[in-house]
């Protein structure tokens, strides 16, 4: 008997810490969830995926726009300057928008940067909306640099980062050593 109560008090005493510091980090009933300070809590993920499903819908359409804008020699024209740029040793990006730029008709500019403003304030007010009226981090201190219409079809065609806030306000990069 003594020898079953010793077994049985050593599986306690294993058991029974871990069990105890579960208990511990249970929140109070109707406290915040467990973890760290200033972490959400899981289901707030949620939020997230779902402003990531708009802006990409917001960029699909500015994307359909701004190519629709074109006419089919200059879409013929980025095509080809997206291909280059592809197989190119040193691409260079904003050369090849400020030639695309310098193509494009007034009515083709205008149609390209209506559908970029209209996208860009689309795209701040889903991040207000699920940041609770602040603004995405990173657009705070990129809002320096106006895109050009050639710019901005380069980024749609795919050319450039696709951090869409970052690009909206501060122009398609350089690759590294060009």
């Amino acid at each position: 008997m003594t020898k079953k109560l010793t077994t049985a008090l050593i599986i306690a005493s294993f058991c029974l810490p871990p069990a105890m510091a579960f208990a511990q980090a249970q929140p109070p009933a109707g406290g915040p969830p467990p973890g760290p300070p200033g972490m959400r809590a899981p289901h707030d993920f949620s939020k997230f995926r779902q402003m990531h499903e708009q802006l990409d819908r917001i960029e699909r359409g500015e994307r359909e726009a701004v190519l629709g804008a074109l006419t089919p020699a200059h879409r013929e024209m980025l095509a080809r300057m997206i291909g280059d740029m592809a197989v190119a040793q040193r691409p260079d990006p904003r050369g090849a928008a400020a030639r695309l730029d310098a193509a494009l008709s007034p009515g083709e500019k205008n149609a390209i940067l209506s559908a970029h403003q209209t996208a860009v304030s689309r795209m701040h007010d889903v991040f207000a909306q699920t940041m609770n009226g602040q603004d995405h981090p990173r657009v705070q201190h990129q809002r320096k640099h106006t895109p050009s219409a050639g710019e901005i079809a380069m980024r749609v065609a795919g050319h450039g980062d696709h951090d869409t806030m970052f690009m909206h306000h501060g122009g398609p990069q350089q690759h590294p050593g060009s």
